[in-house]
């Protein structure tokens, strides 16, 4: 799948609109591995930075520590959940405005039925299923007499 230059202009504007702190791969190696180690290890009532670079040994924390947003999502541990949704809120809101202004019929129409399937208005139809061979019946007690004819009536044990 391509990202065209208007792709990447709607996940700018998905991201912005969201206004929520983008850690570096840095920054979310270290929080990953301050989770896992709480995990198994001491929880204090309150976490500091001092506490979060004894529990990882990674001094940067420290530093991060003052970066406005770091402090606050490096204690989230539902983060990841929040993010997710807030960009997924921000996508909606984005896919309404081109239904509703888009310049190209395309655009609005594609627009148009993300919203719908989201809305869950479109019916997914279940797909069909087919053998190879048509004579062997669909319905689950005609199979079993099907399989009991063909097998000269023999079954396996289960």
């Amino acid at each position: 799948m391509k990202i065209t230059k208007t792709d990447s202009k709607v996940i700018a504007q998905i991201i912005e609109a969201a206004d929520i702190y983008r850690p570096t791969p840095d920054q979310r190696l270290v929080k990953a591995e301050f989770l896992t180690a709480l995990k198994d290890g001491p929880h204090p009532e309150k976490i500091t930075a001092a506490f979060a670079v004894q529990v990882t040994d990674r001094s940067v924390i420290e530093k991060w520590w003052s970066v406005e947003g770091f402090r606050q999502w490096f204690l989230d541990s539902q983060a990841f959940e929040n993010r997710a949704e807030a960009y997924a809120s921000s996508a909606l809101e984005i896919a309404h405005e081109i239904a509703v202004t888009g310049v190209r019929d395309g655009d609005r129409l594609a627009a148009a039925k993300l919203l719908i399937d989201i809305a869950g208005k479109i019916k997914k139809v279940a797909p069909e299923t087919r053998f190879l061979d048509s004579s062997i019946p669909d319905d689950p007690a005609k199979l079993d007499e099907y399989i009991r004819k063909a097998t000269g009536g023999a079954r396996e044990a289960t």
